[in-house]
């Protein structure tokens, strides 16, 4: 092989370790390098489960939540300022106003907590969505050590049945070639020429 004990990778002096290593602030730095250096980085049940505990807690902060029964009251409610007001018992009218106007915050409350779950619910559908689609990619890859093993029993049984010492050598190079990471799209190469 060419180059020998030539540098690659991160043995360069050139490399940066991470495309944003230089732009990160130092306080995020260290954070940063801690990202980068997590096995499980692409592991989203952590971030599954804060989003069930996100959409728990916003339930739970919803008291009752009997949005139609509200809506009941209210209407009761009215009725009675209206009754009071026909009477002249303006007093009473003001009474019930302002406990009309306390039970719609309330349920305007209750509502933008609905929206809070909603936007919860769609994140945590997003992130399982995500987490599904890495775990099929985690599925469909092969490790290293994988590839390696594989070629070592395809280069073995070449060994064991391919007679003619020359053609073992071509075959043993071309799939070593095709599997290097410095020879981009696995070019066939023979006796020191490379064609695609």
């Amino acid at each position: 092989m060419h180059g020998g004990k030539t540098p690659r990778g991160i043995d360069l002096p050139q490399f940066s370790h991470g495309r944003y290593s230089k732009a990160v602030p130092d306080r995020l730095s260290m954070r940063y390098e801690e990202a980068l250096s997590d096995v499980e980085r692409h592991d989203l049940r952590d971030e599954i489960a804060l989003s069930e505990a996100k959409i728990d807690d916003l339930l739970a902060g919803m008291g009752r939540g009997e949005s139609d029964a509200l809506l009941l009251l209210l209407r009761d409610k009215e009725r009675q300022m209206r009754a009071a007001e026909a009477r002249g018992d303006s007093e009473r009218a003001g009474r019930l106003l302002q406990e009309i106007l306390t039970l719609i915050r309330r349920g305007g409350d209750e509502s933008l907590a609905w929206k809070g779950v909603d936007r919860w619910i769609a994140r945590k559908i997003r992130t399982v969505v995500a987490d599904v689609r890495v775990a099929v990619t985690k599925e469909q890859m092969i490790s290293v050590e994988e590839v390696m093993a594989l070629m070592g029993l395809i280069l073995s049984a070449i060994k064991r049945h391919v007679k003619d010492a020359e053609t073992r050598r071509v075959l043993a190079r071309e799939i070593r070639a095709a599997v290097e990471p410095e020879n981009p799209g696995g070019a066939v190469v023979s006796r020191g020429k490379s064609r695609q």
